[in-house]
């Protein structure tokens, strides 16, 4: 079986030779839940807040060559990106998580610095999300998509053209604009063309989300609908 690797923004660990063990990365996120005692009463009320809480994922990791050169460099991109990014590994291909590093690293060296090993924690968003979700379908007319998982999904959906665009009842108003496109984006809740705000040109009541099971879409004067879905898993 060969030494298992992963890959955090688009830089593998073997660039600079850190394998790693899966031991912690096969955990599941808690539910946001606050227990409240009520005197008098049995047993807590559950206030539950609509939400899954960020997870540490830890990979035991370490270097076997040229561990002091190696070691410096991986931990300089590490350290680089400020938000969250691309995370995954080799004991999940299918999916990835969004983490930043959230822990320094406390190296184990073996004797001469000739290899040595260390943790690597990283703060991560709950979901799983699968790269099958990164696959984009295209809608000129009504239709529908299917989401094999149990969590509702929150698209990247990219509209041509201004009408409406409804998915599983709820609408979106795309109103008249000069863009290519517009992309809305339902789980930053944001639309924008570019780095440039498009907000003022939607009218929706709330951002639709994409249900277990099948999902139906309408379309009403826009000339064509591109979504990605963003399928995940705890």
């Amino acid at each position: 079986m060969g030494l298992n690797s992963l890959t955090f923004n688009n830089i593998n660990s073997l660039q600079y030779g850190v394998y790693i063990s899966g031991t912690g990365a096969f955990n599941s996120p808690a539910r946001d839940r606050e227990m409240i005692e009520v005197p008098g009463r049995n047993g807590d009320i559950i206030n539950d807040h609509g939400r899954y809480k960020n997870i540490e994922v830890t990979y035991p990791a370490f270097i076997i060559k040229d561990f002091k050169a190696n070691l410096t460099a991986w931990a300089n991109k590490l350290l680089e990106p400020l938000n969250y990014v691309r995370l995954s590994d080799t004991y999940h291909p299918d999916e990835f998580r969004l983490a930043v590093l959230s822990q320094g690293m406390v190296v184990d060296p073996v004797r001469w610095l000739a290899a040595g090993s260390f943790d690597l924690v990283f703060n991560c968003r709950p979901e799983r999300f699968l790269t099958s979700g990164e696959t984009v379908t295209t809608f000129t007319a009504g239709g529908s998509i299917s989401n094999q998982t149990d969590m509702p999904a929150k698209p990247l959906i990219r509209v041509y053209g201004s009408g409406t665009i409804t998915v599983n009842g709820t609408e979106i108003e795309i109103a008249s604009h000069s863009y290519e496109y517009i992309d809305i984006d339902c789980d930053l809740q944001e639309a924008f063309y570019g780095a440039a705000n498009a907000n003022m040109y939607i009218s929706l009541d709330e951002f639709p989300t994409l249900r277990s099971g099948a999902n139906i879409i309408v379309l009403d004067g826009v000339t064509r609908v591109e979504m990605t879905p963003r399928w995940w898993r705890l």
